[in-house]
């Protein structure tokens, strides 16, 4: 059995067959629950391509219920766009017939209807995770990182590697699939072509990059946090230009007009992509950027550094950890507090004196590169003590006041696992992570109580 068919399950229902078209030639089974069951092995190996499309099922028959968190457009907008492509390409593309779109719910469980859920699946010309099989739709959203909706993601049915996160904005650039399945560009490919300068003038890109460390500045003059960092961002970038660091940046617009776009980059210092360049919806789509303000931050090969300099740079004014690579593992802090909802983390916490601040680092590096070297990283690693934050997520998270105390905090499943032994060594922090990994852990809420 290939990765592929361990995380999507042993077979998917065929929507289409729900409307009483045959699900023959995909060589589907009857499903109680409505529509036949597909193997997934049908639709993985060699030129296949999974787009798994993770929405809201709808209130009722005129469209989809609305989300938190939701990505530009609405669920139903979403819906039709990824609905047109697929139907078109599928008829005119050679490629088409290597295409499957996979329908992942990401209602909670109160919020199912059966009976609207099933109608809505009818209207799909493609497949969809079972809906009581709720496990592996939040497996799924859990393993891609879902915390925005809609969102489809693009990925390769050999390798099972992510193309990209953001389907539905490759599909709106590109409606007749010319770039399909959009795997990413170099960022010297991409990139190629003029910038502006705050003065006006035009430069070549690849001249004026070469060899620099360059940040991507994705900001827009009506955003109030973009406000609040450039004036961050523009004091680290002459503090490390007047000590000659090869950096660059090079702002991304998400302004609404250009005139908009051009009072705002006239309060910056660096370079910029020209107003609705057609390169700012390619570098969204290769960085997975749906938030601003955001920094990325690539080595001088084009190569990430980090995909959050954002908090790298509020986390170093001094600019002494430029370029900022991403460390295995860091003090739990109000700057890096932000990462604790992107996924699970392992937090050791102590008394917050130098000597246990310390132990509790060397205690957890080594556990922290080896996860790092993950090809799928499952695990972020903090230790703390000092800082406010840590007496905040004591009380938030019900934590006793031994020290020191470990623990695995996984805020998008609300769940906390915490480590019962009073003396933490690496051998018992390995031991503990061990049987996280291996299921062999019971969770308790992370929610305080009200």
């Amino acid at each position: 059995m290939s990765n592929l068919e361990i995380v999507l399950g042993d077979s998917l229902v065929n929507c289409h067959s729900m409307t009483g078209a045959s699900a023959a030639s995909c060589g589907g089974e009857p499903n109680a629950g409505g529509g036949s069951l597909v193997p997934v092995k049908n639709f993985i190996g060699k030129d296949k391509i999974i787009g798994l499309f993770f929405s809201v099922v709808p209130e009722n028959g005129a469209g989809l219920s609305p989300a938190p968190g939701c990505v530009p457009g609405s669920p139903r907008d979403c819906h039709n766009t990824v609905l047109e492509f697929y139907t078109h390409f599928k008829k005119s593309s050679p490629a088409g017939k290597n295409l499957e779109i996979i329908f992942v719910c990401a209602d909670d469980d109160d919020d199912v209807d059966e009976p609207i859920y099933l109608k809505y699946l009818s209207e799909m010309p493609w497949m969809s995770v079972p809906l009581n099989d709720r496990l592996r739709q939040k497996a799924l959203m859990k393993k891609y990182h879902i915390y925005r909706i809609p969102m489809l993601v693009i990925i390769d049915g050999e390798s099972g590697k992510v193309i990209t996160k953001n389907g539905i904005g490759c599909i709106e650039d590109d409606p007749k699939g010319e770039g399909f399945p959009w795997r990413p560009r170099p960022f010297k490919d991409v990139i190629e072509g003029k910038l502006l300068t705050n003065a006006g003038c035009e430069v070549d890109a690849l001249s004026a990059l070469q060899g620099k460390i360059t940040g991507l500045y994705f900001s827009a003059h009506w955003c109030p946090p973009c406000k609040h960092f450039t004036p961050v961002l523009s004091a680290m970038y002459d503090k490390l230009k007047s000590e000659g660091r090869n950096f660059e940046v090079v702002f991304v617009s998400s302004d609404r007009s250009v005139d908009s776009f051009g009072q705002y980059f006239k309060t910056m210092p660096w370079l910029a992509i020209p107003y609705d360049d057609a390169r700012i919806r390619q570098l969204k789509s290769i960085y997975d950027v749906y938030g601003i303000p955001t920094l990325i931050v690539l080595d001088e090969n084009g190569k990430v550094i980090t995909k959050d300099g954002r908090t790298a740079v509020n986390a170093d004014i001094q600019g002494k950890e430029f370029p900022w690579h991403v460390k295995a593992l860091n003090e739990l802090t109000d700057v890096t507090a932000g990462s604790l909802k992107e996924g699970p983390c392992t937090i050791l916490l102590t008394e917050g004196n130098k000597k246990d601040m310390q132990a509790a680092k060397e205690l957890l590096q080594e556990l922290a590169e080896k996860e790092q070297q993950r090809e799928e990283q499952r695990l972020l690693f903090f230790f703390g003590g000092e800082d406010e934050i840590c007496d905040f997520f004591r009380e938030y998270a019900c934590l006793d006041e031994r020290n020191p105390i470990l623990v695995i905090t996984d805020f998008p499943e609300e769940k906390i696992y915490v480590c019962p032994e009073p003396e933490i060594t690496k051998d018992v922090a390995a031991e503990f992570l061990n049987k996280y990994f291996t299921g062999k852990l019971a969770p308790e809420p992370l929610l305080a109580e009200s």
